[in-house]
């Protein structure tokens, strides 16, 4: 590896935010699921989990290869058999749990600041039904990205990627590195590299 590459690790792992996590509920089309990988990787998320419910399940790593851009070779990715198992291993962690619904009593995303001291879990659902009732129902918060045209509905990448974005505005402005995590991180980039000279 070259100094140049090494450099480049450690900068993406010490800017990574480990406190954030995604959950895709039930997606029905990888290749969709892998276009949110790749805004993960883009905004800095390393925990990437999948709930495999109702809908097929599949493997990150190998779908992510035609359409997340080589994202998928820096993600954590955890899956999962239930909603109900999902919710107890990020409550296990200490994760808040939030999901993206489309509704008018939930909290619009402009009115949301993360408190930088909390681990938060966004949840994003199926792109036909949304998020499950038993997820909805189990969320400790409930956003909404505000939409001001005809259609009410966006992609899951592109919801994604607002969510992403508005939460990197606001917890980036007095970030605070997570250097143990970021040395764990290196490290286990580091060791996949060195394996995958073998």
């Amino acid at each position: 590896m070259t100094p140049e590459r090494l450099k480049r690790l450690k900068t993406v792992a010490e800017n990574r935010l480990y406190n954030i996590a995604v959950v895709l509920e039930d997606i029905q089309d990888p290749h969709n699921a892998a276009a949110a990988f790749r805004n993960l990787d883009a905004f800095g998320i390393q925990y990437a989990y999948l709930v495999f419910e109702k809908k097929p399940k599949f493997n990150p790593k190998q779908i992510g290869k035609t359409t997340s851009a080589s994202s998928y070779k820096w993600l954590t990715f955890k899956s999962f058999s239930s909603t109900q198992e999902a919710l107890r291993h990020l409550r296990g962690q200490n994760f808040k749990n939030i999901g993206t619904v489309i509704a008018n009593n939930a909290t619009s995303l402009f009115e949301f600041s993360p408190n930088p001291d909390q681990k938060l879990a966004f949840w994003f659902g199926n792109e036909t039904y949304g998020l499950s009732q038993t997820a909805i129902e189990n969320m400790d918060m409930l956003i909404t990205i505000p939409m001001f045209g005809m259609v009410q509905s966006l992609n899951l990448s592109v919801s994604v990627g607002i969510v992403l974005y508005h939460i990197n505005l606001k917890l980036r402005e007095n970030l605070r590195p997570d250097k143990q995590s970021a040395e764990k991180q290196l490290k286990e980039w580091l060791e996949r590299h060195r394996k995958s000279q073998q």
